[in-house]
């Protein structure tokens, strides 16, 4: 009984079942599914970019139920694989095609104007604010970590108030984490 619910489940995931219950073939995510994926995000992020903010067009480019440019990257390399198969070389398989549309379909938004805008502001807003309502700094910024965004008052002033440069090496962690 365990070896047919085995076999249903393997044939659902479009593997073949073996004695041992386990499956063939490659997997979905593979270096080259990742180095690609890395690849497409970093340039979606110009893209979003001028889409979004300079042309003031398309603001849901990256992001969205589905995202329009992860789903018309699947659409591309379902192409591009279609093309590669015809020629002989090795293609994407479908596990890896889901995979790069998986990893796109969750960065994309990340790498755009309507999700990075606050991810920057709002760790700095907090501290901000936290100067108009003292009460902030004992009951709420007492929890939030000390690399979630720059502390310095000076910074902070100047973010919302302009003037001098970006202190870069105080945006270093919160940018990376």
């Amino acid at each position: 009984m365990a070896e047919a619910a085995a076999g249903v489940v393997a044939r659902c995931l479009g593997r073949r079942a073996h004695a041992g219950g386990e499956g063939s073939g490659r997997g979905g995510v593979s270096r080259r599914v990742i180095v690609l994926s890395l690849l497409l995000l970093l340039l979606l992020a110009p893209a979003a970019f001028y889409g979004e903010v300079l042309y003031g067009t398309i603001y849901m480019f990256g992001s969205g139920v589905p995202g329009m440019a992860p789903l018309a990257i699947l659409f591309i390399l379902a192409a591009l694989n279609r093309v590669g198969a015809r020629r002989r070389r090795g293609g994407f398989s479908r596990r890896e095609l889901l995979a790069v549309y998986g990893i796109v379909v969750v960065g994309a938004p990340l790498v755009t104007h309507g999700i990075l805008i606050w991810m920057l502001s709002t760790p700095v807003t907090q501290q901000y604010l936290a100067r108009a309502m003292p009460e902030w700094e004992t009951t709420f910024l007492q929890h939030v970590p000390p690399w979630f965004g720059p502390t310095d008052p000076a910074t902070v002033e100047a973010y919302f108030h302009g003037g001098g440069s970006v202190p870069w090496s105080l945006w270093w962690t919160p940018a990376a984490v």
